[in-house]
């Protein structure tokens, strides 16, 4: 894989979750395994049932992005996790477009991917809040984005002899981490902050 090729991972799972959206029988599959597998964790005796009933956690289904946001990306990438199980039974049935299931390291990736981006949601959930003052967040979580990137390298999963291609999935995930470190450290974009937010940080209590 070359440094891009998060990109081409994501194009894989997208025609992979079209294939299976666009027809009906693999969708109700999908929707009917992932109800199945709510139902032998509600039977496990270790499980309380009554937190976990079909009407509290109704069968997922599959779900596609909103190109414009990328938020809906980092959805689609969890939901699919989600439903991996499913969804990989489903690839199996597909015939039309003969759409392989993903390999063990390519959701890996996904994972890796989901991983990494999580934080930056979270971050941009908390500055989209329109009932308290978030100028004084900015800044502090731009520090706490950069601490979770210097200390985040994804460990390498392979143990045994694979495919040239997939032996570079590591280094993958680490370049879309330093393509995030880059990005969260430019000059031009992040200044030091200016006096307002200085003082509006200070004296926030949170």
């Amino acid at each position: 894989m070359e440094d891009n090729d998060v990109n081409a991972m994501l194009d894989k799972l997208r025609k992979r979750l079209h294939g299976v959206k666009n027809s009906s029988s693999l969708a109700q599959e999908v929707k009917d395994t992932n109800r199945h597998e709510i139902q032998t964790i509600m039977e496990d005796p270790e499980v309380d049932a009554g937190r976990l009933s079909d009407q509290r956690v109704p069968a997922s289904t599959l779900m596609m992005e909103v190109s414009t946001r990328w938020l809906c990306t980092l959805s689609m990438i969890n939901r699919a996790i989600e439903l991996r199980g499913a969804l990989d039974g489903a690839l199996e049935k597909e015939k039309e477009h003969r759409l392989r299931r993903l390999s063990r390291l390519e959701w890996w990736l996904l994972e890796k991917v989901a991983e990494l981006l999580t934080p930056f949601a979270d971050a941009v959930k908390m500055l989209e809040g329109g009932k308290y003052v978030s100028l004084s967040l900015v800044w502090p979580l731009i520090a706490s984005l950069r601490r979770f990137l210097k200390g985040w390298q994804a460990a390498d999963p392979t143990t045994h002899s694979l495919p040239r291609w997939e032996k570079s999935v590591p280094s993958a995930a680490n370049s879309l981490r330093a393509a995030l470190w880059k990005e969260l450290n430019q000059e031009d974009r992040f200044k030091s902050p200016d006096k307002l937010t200085q003082i509006a940080t200070l004296l926030d209590p949170r």
